[in-house]
């Protein structure tokens, strides 16, 4: 998947080390400093546990470290041109393993863990390692490559499950802390870590390149994520997970502040029709649309750039909703609709049983209907 300007964790990794040096004492006499009272002492370690300290104590359990091995064959004896000097000799093939690195978290006390698609793409195996220090082999449920969601099943005893929010609630500004693995197990500590940040934006989309990921109404932070980080949990005040930490912008790869994480409200359906069928149901609505821009539709005596349709199946749901051909689609589940990654958007999580409103144009006049998907 391409995406200009986003950086799916491909920097380099840099370690620097700070070291401060402390001028030389005044004197020669050292000089013990006076211990606190017990409630100055009380006092300071009441302080030091806030609701940032709580949330991370809360969810980190349930923060896991993903570890996906690619195995690439970038070569066969038989295709290459020495080859035909080797006669009867079988081919050989010369294997690759790439791995890949990602956080998760456990999303019910039944192992299924959530991730991103893009962590464990064409993985040939996954290892999961909990906070405890076990590690184990995950089976890999289904993804879902419109939303850049994946699930996996571990199976262990004790499992932490991550409490959910609501991230149609959230209020820009409020804090926001992104917990994950960044650079993975470098440090060969399996245990979490934690960087805070507010929420900076709701409601961010990209418009999808042609067989992409389809990110809409994402969440926006500040929190630092790293290469790492993706798939990792980005959680409220309260320790509930409120959305998956997914990419970020940045013309290095390294963090600048601009993070974004895909809601979690939005990823329910998906898990559980994951969970439930081990894929995504494929929809159908019954028509077939081209995407004019404004010269096509004023030629066309159609109002303004979007999607025009150009055919409609016999009893579908589209005939149902009340579409024809050469109608001018307006609005889709509430997604005005410009071009075709408008109606990706909206497409993109749709399952079927969906109702959508549709509003479309027809002869100068607004119409409305509700389109019920179908199962393809």
């Amino acid at each position: 998947m391409k995406n200009r300007g986003l950086r799916l964790w491909a920097a380099p990794l840099v370690l620097t080390a700070c070291i401060t040096v402390a001028p030389p004492p005044a004197s020669s006499q050292e000089e013990t400093p006076a211990a606190p009272s017990q409630a100055a002492q009380q006092l300071i370690d009441g302080s030091r546990h806030n609701a940032i300290t709580r949330a991370a104590e809360r969810v980190s359990p349930a923060v896991v470290n993903i570890g996906a091995v690619l195995t690439r064959r970038p070569l066969t004896l038989a295709d290459d041109f020495f080859s035909q000097f080797f006669w009867g000799i079988p081919p050989q093939r010369y294997s690759e393993f790439q791995p890949r690195l990602g956080s998760g978290f456990v999303f019910d006390r039944d192992g299924h863990v959530l991730t991103n698609e893009h962590v464990v793409h064409e993985a040939s195996r996954v290892l999961v390692t909990l906070p405890d220090g076990r590690e184990l082999q995950a089976e890999l449920v289904g993804i879902h490559e419109p939303t850049d969601l994946a699930v996996l099943r571990v199976s262990a005893p004790d499992l932490a499950a991550a409490q959910l929010g609501n991230s149609d609630d959230l209020i820009v500004g409020e804090w926001a802390i992104a917990i994950g693995n960044p650079f993975g197990n470098l440090l060969d500590q399996p245990v979490p870590s934690v960087t805070v940040g507010v929420i900076s934006a709701v409601g961010r989309s990209f418009r999808p390149e042609e067989g992409g990921a389809v990110y809409r109404d994402m969440i926006q932070t500040d929190a630092a994520i790293n290469p790492g980080n993706s798939g990792g949990p980005l959680v409220n005040a309260l320790g509930q997970v409120i959305g998956i930490n997914t990419f970020i912008f940045s013309g290095s790869g390294g963090n600048i502040g601009i993070g974004f994480a895909i809601p979690i409200n939005r990823t329910r359906r998906i898990v559980h029709e994951l969970i439930r069928y081990g894929h995504v149901r494929p929809v159908y609505h019954g028509f077939e649309a081209i995407e004019l821009d404004e010269r096509q539709a004023a030629y066309n005596g159609l109002p303004g750039a979007g999607i025009y349709v150009t055919n409609v199946d016999r009893d579908s749901p589209a005939e149902r909703a009340g579409l024809r051909r050469g109608d001018a689609l307006i609005q889709l589940g509430g997604i005005r609709l410009r071009s075709k990654p408008d109606y990706d958007f909206v497409v993109a999580d749709a399952l079927p049983g969906d109702r959508l409103e549709v509003e479309y144009r027809r002869d100068h006049q607004a119409l409305h209907g509700i389109l019920e998907l179908a199962e393809r």
